[in-house]
């Protein structure tokens, strides 16, 4: 096989690679779009409606059983935010695997804009021999 076949084989195989990232990058940003709605709405559907309720209702729940209450409500919001916390997380890990994908995907380029570069110093060799 000539170096220009090889060349040109190489190409076509790192534009598939940038193809097959690019999906992976969709892919990506479209769970991370669907974990940000279901978050949001944990946030206004769950935490903010508990963490607002008046557990008192105006005064009239008292004693022992007011206490358990509220602490079961602040533990309910503890555990609601830790969950919330998480996900966060998990956003920013996709963020970063998506900038990661990004940079495998420059990589790729400059690498087919090199071998573009050395077919065209080929060709003209080609051409003065």
């Amino acid at each position: 096989m000539s170096r220009e076949s090889e060349i040109h084989s190489e190409i076509h195989h790192l534009h598939e690679k940038i193809r097959e990232y690019e999906r992976e990058i969709d892919d990506l940003m479209e769970k991370a779009h669907l974990i940000e709605e279901w978050q949001k709405t944990i946030q206004k559907d769950a935490y903010e409606p508990e963490k607002a309720y008046d557990m008192t209702h105006g005064g009239n729940f008292i004693g022992d059983l007011e206490c358990k209450a509220v602490e079961y409500q602040e533990q309910l919001c503890k555990s609601i935010q830790f969950g919330q916390n998480g996900t966060s997380q998990l956003l920013s890990d996709i963020q970063r695997i998506i900038e990661k994908i990004r940079e495998l995907i420059e990589e790729c380029n400059r690498r087919i804009s090199d071998l573009e570069d050395e077919l065209e110093a080929l060709s003209q060799i080609n051409v003065n021999v």
